[in-house]
């Protein structure tokens, strides 16, 4: 069975539109090897960044610098109360509610 003229345009258009979406698709797949390329080598640095500063902390910085230093942190942290009322055996107990960058990144 011979495909007329018509139907021929039609297979060549969606010829077309697939070997571009082909196209694209490899495109696409190229940009995010390269993106997570990029975002692998980011997390590396954080992750030395963490260890220099855990470092820093457990060997170098005083007492007093980190309580200064906790100070400072609670002065330019948003003032949002992240506590909430439960009731534990019947009583009413004021808890808080622990949403920090643990919250969204455990440590694992």
């Amino acid at each position: 069975m011979a495909l007329g003229d018509d139907q021929l345009k039609n297979v060549s258009a969606i010829q077309d539109a697939v070997s571009s979406a082909n196209e694209a698709l490899k495109a696409a797949n190229r940009e995010a090897k390269n993106i997570d390329s990029a975002f692998g080598r980011v997390v590396g640095q954080f992750a030395n960044i963490n260890k220099s500063a855990e470092k820093f902390v457990d060997t170098i910085l005083l007492a007093s610098d980190s309580r200064a230093l906790r100070l400072y942190i609670k002065e330019v942290s948003p003032d949002v109360n992240l506590s909430t009322t439960v009731d534990v055996n019947g009583r009413k107990e004021v808890v808080d509610i622990p949403i920090n960058l643990n919250f969204f990144w455990p440590d694992i």
